[in-house]
């Protein structure tokens, strides 16, 4: 059968949920900066208000990220929906059929749900504002792995671990749209205000529900009295290095959350933050980030500053290299702009590698100067 589905319908379709917000008194209008280039925001700014500067059909790119098949799919191309582009080809056409595989198993598998409360990558090409209301929430489903979701005004003041319900949290970031980066979050960190209709990448171990009521849900009744509980599995934690060696790579384990082994490793954005794997007293394997003084290198602190420079100084007859705890440089002849031609040393200067041109008498071949 002609997959025939419009993809208009798609925004439609997975906000299906969201139609009777509007009569819905327990929602909150909020205002969200849009800056140029990518923004990771609620899906819910669809229903923008008439005191926006842009419109959500503004944006050059919409994503939405599919959980179950862990891809994102393309909703809107170049500012059009994909079904006003005419005989596509290629990638867009097979952009334009994952849209309406995605949207059929949106409807089949009831997730209009859980796209109310996600975030979508939106490309803009100006700066701007959006506003737009939000439908009051209690709890937030969340799937085993990634999650995109759109952070509520009911977490403003709160933490992950304040909200995490009945979730592991694993990681959480934050896209810092000026500076087109992933920030961490920390769980024991407060949501400020100014995130709140922005969105949340969080990893989760199993499948769970984040509560947003101010009291934590139970999640079973307790113990009648008089009878004893049926024991739980003894937790056990094994920490390759011996606990919190933060100038050692290790890795941990234990036999409940983390049946696998979890390596210590450097964060991909911040610079000299370590993740350290440890046993914690519970038997449950933990995660604490810890920032190295002299910077993190290959899943563990670096012991101290140090540079070589194989030719010791600016000897510039003979190629030699420099290495510090950032990796190692080498002697070379510049190409091109105003040194072109020159050499460029590579020396020791306050413990680090440092580039000191120097314009050699008979020209620079091969990393020295010609003799």
């Amino acid at each position: 059968m002609e997959k025939t589905i419009l993809v208009s319908f798609v925004l439609f379709m997975i906000l299906a949920s969201l139609v009777f917000a509007a009569y819905d008194f327990n929602t909150n209008e909020i205002e969200i900066s849009i800056s140029k280039g990518w923004n990771l925001i609620a899906l819910e700014s669809q229903k923008y208000t008439q005191k926006s500067d842009i419109k959500f059909s503004d944006f050059k790119y919409v994503y939405v990220y599919d959980f179950k098949n862990k891809e994102y799919v393309l909703l809107l191309y170049e500012g059009k929906e994909l079904d006003e582009l005419e005989n596509p080809t290629g990638d867009l056409k097979e952009a334009k059929n994952r849209a309406i595989d995605f949207i059929t198993m949106v409807q089949t598998e009831n997730l209009a749900d859980y796209f109310e409360n996600a975030a979508a990558w939106v490309y803009s090409n100006e700066e701007g504002k959006i506003n737009f209301k939000v439908s009051s929430k209690d709890q937030i489903t969340l799937f085993a792995a990634w999650n995109l979701i759109a952070i509520a005004p009911e977490m403003e003041g709160k933490n992950l671990e304040e909200l995490k319900g009945d979730c592991d949290v694993i990681i959480a970031y934050v896209w810092w749209d000026e500076g087109q980066k992933w920030d961490n979050v920390p769980l024991n960190g407060d949501f400020p205000s100014d995130l709140i209709g922005k969105g949340l990448l969080v990893k989760v171990s199993e499948n769970c529900e984040l509560s947003l009521d101010e009291e934590p849900a139970i999640t079973s009744p307790p113990s009648i009295p008089g009878i004893p509980s049926e024991p739980s599995p003894e937790v056990k934690c094994t920490d390759s290095d011996g606990g919190k060696s933060y100038y050692v790579k290790g890795y941990g384990r234990d036999n409940s959350d983390f049946n696998y082994n979890v390596y210590d490793s450097c964060h991909p954005t911040i610079p000299n933050m370590l993740a350290e794997q440890y046993c914690k007293n519970d038997g449950h394997l933990g995660l604490e980030w810890y920032t190295c003084p002299y910077g993190c290198k290959d899943g563990a602190c670096v012991k101290d500053v140090t540079c070589t420079d194989s030719d010791n100084g600016r000897n510039y007859y003979v190629k030699s290299s420099c290495t510090d705890n950032s990796g190692t440089m080498s002697d070379g002849c510049i190409i091109g702009g105003e040194h072109d031609g020159w050499l460029r040393e590579i020396i020791c200067q306050n413990n680090a590698c440092y580039m000191a041109d120097y314009s050699c008498p008979s020209g620079c071949k091969e990393g020295v100067c010609v003799k």
